[in-house]
């Protein structure tokens, strides 16, 4: 697959949908690599899709006759030598409304401390990251 072909497939999906990669510890938060990598074509069955492997070879050798060096976009759960271009900030809040907020006689039995507005929250996070 190529960037090309990963832009059609998920064209019509949410802007906010999730990306997981499936692995040996299940499902996992995903970092994205562009790094260096190798196709290795196969002349006998030129239909077949190219082997792609990591890293740059040499492909003066005639072990690696068949083989062409790119770059390549890496989902990987685990680290790489590549250029990191995972999205590391949070998400923007793209539209929404606050709720009103209502205490019930539950709530007033735990205490004042016990209900929380969300906006409240959001304030603190947002301070907590300005340091």
């Amino acid at each position: 697959m190529n960037v090309a072909q990963l832009r059609k497939a998920i064209a019509d999906l949410p802007d906010d949908m999730p990306v997981a990669i499936e692995s040996e510890g299940g499902w996992s938060e995903l970092n994205l690599y562009v790094c260096d990598a190798n196709l290795r074509y196969t002349p006998k069955f030129p239909n077949l899709t190219p082997w792609l492997s990591e890293g740059h070879v040499d492909t003066s050798s005639p072990v690696y006759r068949d083989h062409v060096n790119t770059t390549a976009l890496l989902f990987s759960e685990w680290g790489n030598d590549g250029e990191d271009i995972t999205p590391r900030s949070r998400p923007d809040i793209v539209d929404g409304e606050i709720a009103p907020l209502e205490i019930t006689a539950a709530d007033r039995a735990l205490g004042p401390k016990s209900v929380v507005p969300l906006v409240e929250c959001v304030d603190e996070a947002a301070r907590e990251e300005q340091g």
